[in-house]
């Protein structure tokens, strides 16, 4: 039992833990963030600089020509599907960096340290685990958004489009018992399932903690939202005092591409860090209350100190005065457990010797298995994540290069 398992579960105690831990992690998080972030404009880039392209010349075309509109429909079409994956992609960068920020925050909690590599290993373990869980918890905030439009009477459409936004109070109440469920499957390796029905009973045998912990996240996902709009805006002035108009020249286009990967990166790298932050307080609750963590390496074994026996004291024996001996083999001296001479020949029937642990891989003891030996029964479908997700980068930064040498459909 860990010295944080010893603390009492209380909102507050919680609360200020979860926020020490995360200030004492500022070195952990700070590789990971630089990852999701360059992940983050690996998926999301393509789609920023195809609509930037896109802007750069659909005012000076007309769309509905008869000439024209085939070969638009068809370039405008790919623009929009880089958008709608670059939306998909800050969406996955955002469950993939909650594991991995998960695992990290996890790992330094409880004692145990978890690598980049293994967090990442584990994020694409339970990756569709989190998305069905994410699925459930957002059709469910969804119903109440409809429900809550419809008790307020608030717009149903939005410029002929469906107002199909999640209030945030309203979702926020909601999942509030479902507030365990990622660090249920991330760190217990729970299905999604269990994991749904774990947070459950949780929150109703700590309801107090668990609307803590549902108002906490409320408002981290505020601050994160007032990030980015203060984010935007800053760019937006940026873009007014240098005069940017992407439709004027290529410096202007090109330097409006690069403002747009910047805020891409930048925003990968918040969601990640507020991720971590919603997550820690999580995981502190968790441990305090004795959870399992299963998903976490084994803890490493406590060597046991060596207890010295007492040493009786000898008699003394009287010197006896040696007699000569017959020269006899020195096996047939002192039995079989002598050690024979190293330039003795060993014998045609001996055994082999058994290899020592410091005689082989370059004086280093065997390897130690595997951290991931406790959740072995889990299949390794991880390489469903990354083959696809390499795939799909590389396509679209393809689709996307050729759309700019291809030029503008005239």
């Amino acid at each position: 039992m860990t010295a944080v398992q010893a603390l009492p579960a209380g909102p507050v105690s919680v609360l200020a833990d979860g926020l020490t831990v995360v200030a004492g992690s500022s070195r952990l998080l700070r590789g990971p963030s630089i990852y999701l972030g360059l992940l983050t404009l690996a998926l999301a880039g393509p789609g920023v600089v195809s609509q930037l392209w896109v802007l750069s010349w659909s005012e000076s075309i007309d769309l509905f020509a008869q000439e024209e509109v085939t070969a638009s429909g068809l370039v405008l079409g790919l623009a929009a599907v880089l958008l709608i994956v670059a939306l998909a992609g800050i969406i996955v960068v955002s469950i993939e960096g909650g594991a991995i920020g998960a695992m990290l925050i996890a790992g330094r909690v409880t004692g145990r340290p978890v690598t980049l590599r293994l967090a990442l290993e584990r994020s694409r373990r339970v990756f569709w685990r989190l998305v069905r869980a994410a699925l459930v918890i957002g059709v469910i905030e969804g119903v109440a958004g409809v429900a809550w439009r419809a008790a307020t009477n608030a717009p149903q459409t939005i410029g002929d489009v469906p107002n199909l936004g999640v209030e945030p109070i309203p979702g926020a109440i909601v999942s509030m018992p479902f507030i365990y469920a990622s660090v249920a499957i991330v760190v217990a390796d729970d299905g999604t399932r269990a994991a749904l029905r774990r947070s459950l009973r949780l929150a109703r045998q700590r309801l107090r903690l668990a609307v803590a912990l549902a108002a906490f996240a409320l408002l981290s996902g505020v601050l994160e939202a007032l990030a980015l709009g203060s984010g935007v805006d800053l760019i937006v002035r940026l873009t007014e005092a240098l005069h940017l108009d992407v439709a004027t020249d290529a410096a202007s286009l090109a330097l409006a591409i690069a403002l747009g990967l910047a805020i891409v990166t930048a925003t990968g790298s918040l969601v990640f860090t507020v991720s971590a932050l919603v997550s820690a307080p999580q995981i502190v609750a968790w441990d305090r209350l004795g959870l399992p963590t299963l998903g976490l390496p084994a803890p490493e074994p406590v060597a046991a100190e060596p207890t010295v026996e007492p040493v009786a004291a000898e008699p003394t024996v009287e010197p006896v005065a040696a007699e000569p001996m017959a020269a006899e083999p020195m096996a047939q001296l002192v039995g079989t457990d002598a050690p024979a001479p190293a330039d003795a020949p060993a014998p045609a029937d001996a055994p082999a010797p058994a290899e020592s642990p410091a005689a082989s891989g370059w004086g280093a003891p065997a390897p130690a298995p595997s951290a991931w030996a406790v959740a072995a029964a889990t299949p390794l479908r991880f390489r469903w994540v990354t083959i696809p997700m390499r795939l799909t980068i590389a396509s679209l930064w393809l689709l996307a290069i050729a759309l700019l040498l291809g030029g503008p459909p005239i």
